[in-house]
């Protein structure tokens, strides 16, 4: 779950919350306007290479048998008697 705090409580407190937000992104909500999610940058150009990697069909049908194939390397073995 994300951590909510109040816009409000935010700008009471920018450093330490800013900093919280360097762990988790912290969704800011707002009374009359659209919420907001607080994220460090290095998070944001994450979701940035992922939206742009997953635009392309062919790249996303690469990223998905690459994580099938890890998932099948890491999986116990099961022996059927």
């Amino acid at each position: 779950m994300m951590r909510t705090t109040a816009l409000a409580k935010f700008l009471q407190q920018p450093d330490s919350l800013a900093t919280a937000a360097e762990v988790e992104p912290i969704l800011l909500v707002r009374e009359s306007a659209e919420n907001l999610v607080l994220l460090s940058e290095t998070d944001w150009h994450a979701l940035q290479e992922t939206i742009y990697l997953l635009q392309s069909t062919e790249n996303m049908e690469r990223l998905v048998a690459s994580l099938d194939q890890a998932l099948m390397a890491t999986a116990p073995e099961t022996h059927i008697l």
